[in-house]
């Protein structure tokens, strides 16, 4: 009776083992079964990495989304710049919290949005002469390198000088140290930071502008059937009320 028990029982552990290595090869995966998610390692509310642990709104629910389609994941936080060609050179499946553009179109496809982005303008607390980015015309304003808000100034107002920084932090700080007039991030981003580090010493001005969807993101011509298989749970995680859970925890 042991000796049929043991034979099943290693029977089941092959059947599943072969079951998990051909999903995995079906989704184009790195690792059979475990999906590699790069991610900023510096943008709360949405992703940053503590202590080498990987949190935030995106986090957790690109997590729920990948364990609903019956996969492992592994999350890789870094610069943001190292995080956009992760995928290109074989370090991750796909990069999370990605900006839905039709530039990066050409170098990647992407899931269906499962949030979006704002950019903000912050100044410090006692600046008056500041309002709007029109106001910065010859100065300076910092902004996260291969960020889409340092892209929108780039592209709509190209006599503002602009002053990048890996991340958002430093580019708030360097408006404390004077290296910039203002600092453009994302609203929620550059609210978090500030009440966080530097409550009341910088200031929300002028509209949001630049809105933009957020989704996942693979390299392009790749991991097709990975994203239909993304997109049906992501479609069940928003059906059964798991996303609203999710982001109620995040944004009060």
């Amino acid at each position: 009776m042991k000796k049929i028990f043991l034979i099943s029982f290693t029977f089941m552990i092959a059947f599943f083992t072969l079951l998990n290595r051909v999903y995995g090869a079906e989704l184009d995966l790195l690792k059979p079964g475990v999906v590699i998610i790069a991610h900023d390692d510096s943008y709360p509310p949405y992703e940053w990495a503590e202590n080498g642990k990987s949190m935030g709104f995106d986090v957790d629910l690109v997590k729920a989304v990948i364990e609903r389609m019956g996969l492992k994941v592994e999350f890789k936080p870094d610069a943001w710049a190292n995080v956009l060609i992760s995928v290109k050179v074989g370090k991750a499946d796909a990069i999370q919290s990605a900006e839905i553009q039709e530039d990066r179109k050409k170098s990647y496809d992407f899931s269906e949005s499962y949030g979006s982005f704002v950019s903000a303008l912050f100044v410090k607390t006692e600046d008056k002469s500041i309002q709007s980015l029109k106001d910065l015309e010859g100065k300076i304003i910092a902004g996260q390198r291969d960020s889409f808000e340092i892209n929108y100034v780039r592209q709509n107002y190209p006599g503002i000088q602009v002053y990048l920084t890996q991340d958002p932090l430093k580019a708030i700080e360097s408006v404390l140290r004077g290296r910039a007039a203002a600092c453009v991030v994302d609203k929620q981003v550059g609210l978090y930071l500030i009440k966080k580090n530097f409550p009341g010493k910088l200031k929300n001005v002028g509209e949001e502008f630049g809105q933009t969807l957020q989704g996942l993101a693979v390299l392009k011509g790749t991991k097709a059937e990975f994203l239909k298989k993304f997109n049906q749970a992501l479609s069940e995680i928003k059906a059964d009320g798991t996303y609203d859970r999710i982001y109620a925890q995040w944004f009060k």
